[in-house]
């Protein structure tokens, strides 16, 4: 962790067969991170898991054009969760977080968050679409679904935050020692259970408006299964909700 008096960030982009955006968009983070000083020392770090396209030979090149700046870890299996928790157990900075390689947060938004980490007001940061003055430009059935399933999420787990879902979100070190053995390797459910269990332990957690649009870039496929990711879903809630009720501190 940093010795000084501004936080560290590892800021993860986890991948997965993204070779069409992976290079632009990575320079557009990096043109934004260093275009001011938002108070906190930003490491970007990209995360390849399972692509079988030319993700990880891009991301390698991205380190060497920005030494010091872009890190580049290849995971040979697929899933988001997965090489989150792997790289966080490594991480040695103050925090660690996340935003998807498509950009769908505006950086002024990413800002905002930003700010919140160098105020030290949360130890869990959490961009949210639902909140009022957050503005969310999506496929409409994706925004019924999420809708739906932050519903029951709250009645299911006890959960205060309006958006379980959203990528982006930010873990203090502290938390992070806290919560991770708690957390089980689950696709899609990471951020669901990191919510759920902050709240249980008592840690604090906060929610920032953000501007966020869903960047398809032309015929990208959305990598959403509905009907599996949904019973997947229902299934993980039951288990965590079990996990919940039988903590005792």
């Amino acid at each position: 962790m940093s010795g000084n008096s501004r936080p560290s960030l590892d800021l993860c982009l986890p991948v997965y067969n993204e070779e069409a955006i992976l290079r632009d968009n990575v320079r557009r983070l990096i043109d934004f991170i260093t275009a001011k000083d938002y108070g906190l020392d930003c490491h970007v770090v990209i995360l390849v898991n399972g692509s079988s396209d030319k993700s990880a030979e891009i991301a390698q090149q991205l380190s060497k054009e920005y030494p010091g700046l872009v890190e580049s870890r290849v995971y040979p299996l697929a899933g988001k969760s997965r090489a989150l928790l792997n790289y966080a157990d490594t991480s040695l900075t103050d925090w660690w977080g996340f935003i998807d390689v498509d950009l769908s947060i505006s950086f002024e938004s990413l800002a905002k968050l930003f700010a919140v980490i160098v105020n030290k007001s949360a130890d869990l940061v959490i961009a949210s679409r639902f909140l009022p003055g957050a503005s969310c430009k999506r496929a409409f059935y994706r925004g019924i679904v999420s809708a739906l399933y932050n519903k029951l999420a709250r009645h299911v787990l006890g959960t205060t935050v309006k958006d379980h879902q959203c990528g982006c979100k930010f873990v203090s070190h502290e938390l992070w020692r806290a919560v991770r053995p708690f957390l089980r390797e689950s696709d899609y459910f990471l951020d669901t259970a990191l919510i759920a269990w902050t709240e249980r332990l008592g840690w604090r957690i906060k929610e920032v408006p953000v501007d966020w649009v869903d960047n398809r870039y032309g015929k990208r496929p959305t990598k959403i299964k509905l009907a599996k990711d949904t019973v997947n879903f229902l299934m993980s809630l039951k288990h965590l909700r079990r996990d919940l009720k039988s903590y005792r501190e």
